[in-house]
């Protein structure tokens, strides 16, 4: 009988310290008060086992520990019930885990004491650690909590009303305690949602992270671009002052903007709003520029509203520029490339040529199969346009390659077009 309150203590100041952790809480502060909330329910407990009481007394110690969580937190009364919730499962889930080996090796029944103290006390360690650790990430529950509650509320007061029915109907207490219904339906619609969620958000996260690289060398170029303008700005300033006569200004100020335009050769960026697409691309000309490539560009599209995500967009846009810039490094005829970013109808259409070895359509056709590469190592090429190809068939847009002559020079040029948003 004492070991069965003990173990029903430390069960609950596990719990607490989970809704603690899920309300971002320390521990030591309002110590007294969740000392007070687990010895109520541990008295709760004890009555429960003392005199073998229904398992409908078994809800009465989460009132209790909701109303402390409440009066302590001052948190949505929703929010309190299924952090409760979260806790007695993820508590639960803890011990089942540690009976596991424990049946297996001393080949003992869940119910035996030894087995049920090393069932909580365990569980108690894995909390400890997993908030020192950091084992688990509280902050990504708290937002799935947050986000959902309305719709995890509505699911725990359905189960609870077939939880009744069953019991009213079925008398199913006589076969199993009424907590391990609970348990079992709970951790079918609460965490099975919240794992996918959590999945979902790695799978996410580790997309991003690609393109990791590339945000800092557009921030960086953001960055020299304002310096740029300061300094244009500056300049403008001073022409202005110097400048004594109406044609005179007007004459000097078109002389400093052509000289701009001879000296920039991102200038056309200017026009595009979006500054991370026209920091990303800045990053890719100075790239080439740096490479010894002369890169000429027609860009008459301020912005870009599509159903592609910016981060798939940008990564397109990269394929094809670094797929250029790759060919016409290893050119010896001419190092130059053109590129074109206009609207046309309903479509923008994003165009890159290069001068390329002589090549036939067929060997074309093939450039955008997965692994398809007519470099060295290209068992570790052949991805970049088949990337672009699965871009675009995914968000239902067209890849066009084509080859063609220009001063006896052949030429490769790869055009899609992306539906513009209306």
């Amino acid at each position: 009988m004492i070991s069965n309150i003990l173990m029903a203590g430390i069960e609950q100041t596990a719990n607490i310290m989970v809704v603690d952790s899920l309300f971002g809480g320390e521990l030591k502060k309002d110590i007294g008060k969740k000392i007070s909330i687990v010895l109520l329910e541990t008295i709760i407990l004890a009555f429960f086992n003392i005199y073998q009481l229904t398992g409908l007394w078994m809800i009465l110690v989460y009132a209790v520990m909701i109303g402390g969580m409440k009066l302590i937190y001052h948190g949505n009364l929703n929010i309190c019930v299924l952090y409760c919730i979260i806790a007695f499962l993820i508590v639960s889930a803890m011990e089942l885990l540690l009976y596991i080996p424990f049946a297996f090796f001393w080949k003992e029944m869940v119910g035996d004491s030894r087995a049920g103290l090393i069932g909580t006390i365990g569980a108690l360690l894995l909390v400890c650690a997993a908030r020192k650790k950091r084992w688990i990430n509280w902050n990504m529950i708290q937002d799935f909590v947050k986000c959902r509650y309305k719709l995890l509320c509505y699911i725990c007061a359905a189960v609870g009303s077939i939880m009744l029915f069953a019991v009213s109907y079925f008398r199913v207490l006589d076969s199993m305690p009424i907590y391990s219904f609970i348990f079992l339906i709970l951790m079918i619609v609460i965490l099975f949602p919240m794992m996918s969620q959590f999945i979902k958000n790695e799978v996410e996260l580790k997309e991003r992270s690609k393109f990791e690289k590339p945000m800092r060398d557009v921030i960086t170029r953001i960055r020299q671009q304002q310096h740029q303008f300061d300094a244009h700005l500056q300049a403008i300033y001073g022409i202005i002052n110097r400048c004594q006569t109406y044609d005179c200004l007007v004459e000097t100020l078109e002389d400093y903007m052509s000289r701009i335009q001879r000296m920039d050769a991102f200038y056309s960026l200017i026009k595009v709003e979006d500054p991370v697409l026209s920091g990303f691309l800045g990053v890719k000309f100075s790239e080439a520029v740096n490479r010894g490539i002369h890169i000429s560009q027609e860009i008459s599209v301020k912005k870009i509203c599509t159903n592609i995500p910016l981060t798939e967009l940008i990564g397109t846009f990269g394929n094809l520029i670094d797929n250029a810039i790759e060919e016409v490094e290893s050119n010896y005829l001419k190092k130059e490339i053109r590129l074109s970013l206009h609207e046309e109808g309903d479509w923008y259409e994003f165009r890159i040529s290069n001068p390329i070895r002589s090549t036939d359509m067929n060997e074309i056709i093939n450039f955008p199969k997965k692994g398809f590469s007519t470099k060295e190592n290209g068992d570790m090429r052949g991805l970049g346009l088949y990337n672009v190809l699965d871009t675009m068939n995914h968000y239902k847009g067209e890849l066009y390659l084509n080859r063609y002559t220009v001063e006896e020079a052949d030429w490769f040029a790869a055009r899609i077009k992306i539906k513009r948003l209306t």
